[in-house]
């Protein structure tokens, strides 16, 4: 896995993903095919983005994608045996992945790549961040600090 940087503020997702598939982000952006800077409901700040389904909808057949998040956002009658963080952390001890990431106290979430061995690959600052420090408290939660904000982790998708 090779860092990357992403090539603007909307698309540390579709980074994330093309960092885990080992091919340039400007590749997979061209594979999807779609204005992720359109704008949506004529909203000069909102931009349409690239989608998780975008990503997967192209890449199907050379990839297998597994999507870990919390069942209980589609039906609250079920729940997790344990805490979401947990349940991911133990993928991203076996599986090198995505991790969708909520910031603690700001509203805008990010995406990462992640190596099982290499720790986390950020797209936005072009860093990676070991495994040893990218896990700050593991009892029921756990969060992953990247500069300044600390994020919760809410999705990891296991590509392989």
């Amino acid at each position: 896995m090779q860092i990357q940087q992403q090539p603007d503020k909307h698309s540390c997702l579709v980074t994330a993903f093309a960092m885990v598939m080992n091919m340039p982000v400007a590749d997979l952006i061209t594979r999807i095919g779609i204005d992720y800077k359109k704008k949506i409901f004529d909203d000069e700040k909102q931009e349409r983005g690239i989608n998780v389904q975008d990503v997967i909808r192209e890449m199907y057949l050379q990839f297998s994608i597994t999507e870990i998040m919390d069942i209980s956002v589609f039906d609250l009658s079920m729940k997790l045996a344990k805490p979401l963080s947990v349940v991911i952390l133990e993928a991203m001890i076996c599986y090198n992945g995505v991790l969708g990431l909520v910031p603690i106290d700001k509203q805008y979430g990010h995406t990462v790549a992640w190596h099982y061995r290499q720790g986390c690959f950020d797209p936005s600052s072009g860093s990676i961040i070991s495994v040893v420090d990218t896990i700050h408290s593991l009892n029921n939660t756990w969060t992953l600090q990247i500069g300044k904000i600390k994020y919760e982790p809410n999705v990891f998708w296991i590509v392989r």
